[in-house]
């Protein structure tokens, strides 16, 4: 396993979690995250980086493992397995990011699963929109500019209440649509975005022979207001620039040394971002073809985010 060097005295805890993650550590600066885990979710990122770069860019980047003391005191109930993965912060780059987990798949257990927890995961799996749909929102935080100022939760008991019919609601609150702080174009073309990312996702998922039982979509957003201004307009501003530079190219132009001072200049503001988390139960298998069930679950989250936009657009 490859370590990372980091010292576990030097961590602190990481409040910023959707679900499930007891024990998050992060280092001094957030950059990182440090999630107690099983040795099979470190050898499936270390597999995954090694022998299958175009899915490991849906991962956060992995930067190794770390040891401590099994009875090291954690932050909530423990994974008590004496080892952790670092990981980098996906919410990092944002002011006030919201943040949904949406659990993948129908069936939510792996092989080795007892029968006690394969009955059990599959009883929430009937009563939620894990059954049907292939996906289920197991938490999510939200940022509240107006009033409290602070994040809004909605714990896994939240996603358990919604269906087929209103799941979207949940995808309308984590893109702030309520607010209307953006016009309905605008959001309309953030979701459409989103879409597109999400069927990129799908596209390089379809392609590989992998199990991935109870992995997850992190969706990542801009929460604060002004900074979703700054994101946007970047976007724009990015979108012309490239549109000039095909220009020039196309006119015969030299452009690579202005592509070079734009890379030099400091990070762009974030409006979203989207990995896949969360592979305690994950395998690649040769010769199995690729993951439907995880597959049904990313393609009904296609759906539910182009009902969205068919929403917004008629309001």
């Amino acid at each position: 396993m490859t370590e990372s060097g980091l010292d576990w005295n030097s961590l602190v805890a990481f409040d910023n979690v959707a679900a499930g993650h007891d024990g998050v550590m992060s280092d001094a600066s957030g950059s990182l995250i440090i999630k107690p885990c099983v040795a099979a979710e470190v050898q499936f990122y270390e597999v995954s980086n090694a022998e299958h770069p175009e899915f490991a860019q849906l991962m956060p980047t992995f930067m190794g493992s770390l040891q401590h003391e099994a009875n090291n005191p954690l932050r909530g109930k423990k994974l008590d397995t004496g080892l952790a993965i670092v990981l980098e912060n996906v919410l990092a780059g944002f002011q006030k990011p919201n943040f949904v987990d949406v659990k993948l798949g129908k069936r939510l257990w792996a092989d080795d699963a007892p029968l006690s927890k394969r009955n059990k995961l599959d009883d929430v799996a009937s009563q939620t929109t894990s059954g049907s749909l292939g996906f289920r929102i197991a938490g999510m935080k939200v940022w509240q500019p107006e009033g409290s100022g602070e994040y809004k939760v909605f714990d896994k008991f939240y996603g358990r209440t919604l269906t087929s019919d209103n799941v979207r609601n949940a995808f309308s609150t984590f893109l702030c649509v309520d607010q209307k702080t953006e016009t309905s174009d605008i959001v309309e073309d953030v979701i459409s975005n989103i879409e597109e990312a999400v069927g990129a996702i799908e596209q390089i998922i379809a392609k590989q022979e992998s199990r991935m039982y109870s992995a997850s979509l992190l969706f990542v957003y801009e929460g604060d207001p002004q900074a979703r201004k700054e994101a946007l307009d970047s976007a724009v501003t990015q979108t012309e620039q490239s549109r000039h530079s095909d220009d020039r190219r196309q006119e015969g132009e030299n452009v690579a040394e202005d592509e070079d001072d734009e890379e030099d200049e400091q990070a762009e503001p974030k409006l979203f971002d989207i990995k896949l988390i969360d592979f305690a139960h994950a395998e690649w298998t040769p010769g199995q073809g690729p993951d439907e069930n995880m597959l049904m679950g990313i393609r009904n989250v296609r759906r539910v985010l182009r009902d969205l936009m068919k929403e917004v657009s008629h309001e």
